[in-house]
C-alpha cells in the first residue's frame, strides 16, 4: 500500500513539473512566434492598404468572434488603416481550400465603399504550374491576377465571372474567391467591432 501512495505522489510531482515546464516554454516562445507572424504579413500589409499615415500593425484589433468547435475563445486580427486619426480601411486574413492545399489571403477592404483596396496571397500550396505562378506575388502573372482585385466592390460575394480566372487553375481561383468572400463574411458580421 505505501509503495502504491509513493508511487501516486511521484507521478503527482512528475506531472505537475512537466505541466510547469510546457506552460514555461509557451510563455517564452508565444512573443516571438507572434512577432515572426507580424513580421511575415507587414510588407503585404503595405501592399493591401497603401495609402495610410499610421502602423497598422502596432494598432491590430483583435474582435473576439464565435468560439471554435471545442467552445476555445477566437478572435479575428485586423489591421486598421488610418488617416487623420480615422479608421478609413481593414486588412484581415482568410483561407480556403485550393487545389493542392489551404489558400491563405490577406484583404483589404475600404470603408466608405466597401471596395477592396488589394489582396495579396500569404501562404499557398498549388501544384499547378499555372497556380503557381498566379498565385506568386513576385511573378508578372501573380501582380497582373492580383492587381485586378483592387476596387472590386464587396457589397456582393465576388463570383468567377467578377475576374479574370487563372486558366487551367479553377480549384485555385476558387479557393481566392472564397477566402476573400471568407474575408468579406467577417468583415460585414463584425464591422461594429471594427469600426468602433
Amino acid at each position: 500500500m505505501r509503495d502504491i501512495i509513493n508511487m501516486t505522489v511521484v507521478l503527482t510531482v512528475l506531472c505537475a513539473l512537466a505541466g510547469f515546464g510546457v506552460a514555461w516554454v509557451d510563455s517564452i516562445t508565444r512573443g516571438p512566434i507572434e512577432t515572426a507572424a507580424l513580421q511575415k504579413v507587414a510588407g503585404a500589409i503595405d501592399t493591401v492598404l497603401p495609402n495610410k499615415d499610421n502602423d497598422p500593425i502596432a494598432d491590430r484589433i483583435n474582435v473576439p468572434v464565435a468560439p471554435d468547435h471545442r467552445g476555445r475563445p477566437q478572435s479575428l486580427t485586423v489591421f486598421p488603416a488610418k488617416k487623420d486619426g480615422k479608421i478609413v480601411a481593414v486588412a484581415l486574413q482568410a483561407s480556403a481550400a485550393g487545389y493542392a492545399g489551404p489558400i491563405n489571403v490577406l484583404v483589404g477592404i475600404n470603408l466608405a465603399d466597401q471596395k477592396l483596396t488589394g489582396i495579396f496571397i500569404a501562404e499557398q500550396q498549388e501544384t499547378i504550374a499555372a497556380a503557381q505562378q498566379a498565385l506568386n506575388p513576385a511573378t508578372k502573372e501573380g501582380k497582373a491576377f492580383v492587381s485586378q482585385f483592387a476596387g472590386k466592390s464587396l457589397k456582393k460575394a465576388l463570383a468567377k465571372s467578377d475576374i479574370n480566372a487563372i486558366s487551367g487553375a479553377t480549384y485555385s481561383t476558387r479557393g481566392v474567391l472564397a477566402a476573400i468572400n471568407k474575408a468579406r463574411s467577417l468583415f460585414v458580421k463584425y464591422r461594429d467591432q471594427i469600426v468602433k
